[in-house]
C-alpha cells in the first residue's frame, strides 16, 4: 500500500527574478499563507463542412497551456514591491508605484508530504498587478490578507514539467541546496 501524498506545512517561501545573476540567492517572502494553483486551458472550435451542410463541430481543448494561481498572503514585503512589481523609493524613501515591468520569477517554498518535507520550484510566474481594499475598523477586526494574482508559463520548449520542480530530503544533495 502506498501512502498518500498531501501538501501540509506551506513554509519557507522565496523568489528569485528570472534573469538576475545567477549568484543572487532567492529573497525570503515572509507572510505566505497559500497558494492555489487552476489548469488553463486554450479552446478552439472545429467545424467541417460537406456540400449537403455541417457535418462536425467539435470543440479541441489543448491542456496545460499555462496555469493561473493565486498566493494568499499577511503582508507584500517591500524588496518584492521593488523587485518584481516595479515599484521605487523616492529621496524621502517612500516607495512610489511605477511602471509595471511584469518580471519573469522562480518561486521556492517547502511543504509536508505524508510526514517528509518537499522542496519545490515553480518557474517563469508572471504576477499581475495586485488589488487591495480598504475598510474601516470592526468590532471584530481581522488581519488583511492580501491576495496576488499570477500565471506560469510554458518555458522555451514548452513542456509542462519544466514548469515545476520539487526534491525531497531523500535527495539530500539536491534538497539542502535549493535555496541556494
Amino acid at each position: 500500500m502506498t501512502q498518500r501524498e498531501y501538501n501540509t506545512g506551506f513554509c519557507n517561501f522565496h523568489y528569485r527574478v528570472i534573469g538576475w545573476n545567477a549568484s543572487i540567492r532567492p529573497k525570503r517572502f515572509p507572510g505566505a499563507i497559500r497558494l492555489s494553483f487552476k489548469p488553463q486551458t486554450q479552446e478552439r472550435k472545429v467545424l467541417v463542412r460537406t456540400d449537403s451542410g455541417l457535418l462536425l463541430s467539435e470543440s479541441l481543448a489543448k491542456h496545460e497551456a499555462s496555469r493561473e494561481a493565486v498566493l494568499e498572503i499577511v503582508s507584500i514585503p517591500r524588496t518584492f514591491l521593488i523587485d518584481v512589481l516595479g515599484w521605487k523609493e523616492n529621496s524621502s524613501g517612500a516607495l512610489i508605484e511605477g511602471q509595471f515591468p511584469q518580471n519573469q520569477v522562480e518561486l521556492l517554498y517547502e511543504t509536508e508530504n505524508g510526514g517528509r518535507p518537499v522542496r519545490h520550484k515553480i518557474y517563469n510566474a508572471v504576477f499581475s498587478r495586485p488589488s487591495f481594499d480598504v475598510s474601516t475598523i470592526t468590532d471584530n477586526p481581522s488581519a488583511d490578507i492580501y491576495k496576488l494574482e499570477l500565471t506560469v508559463n510554458a518555458t522555451g520548449s514548452g513542456n509542462y514539467n519544466e514548469k515545476l520542480a520539487r526534491a525531497d530530503a531523500a535527495d539530500i544533495s539536491i534538497y539542502n541546496n535549493w535555496f541556494d
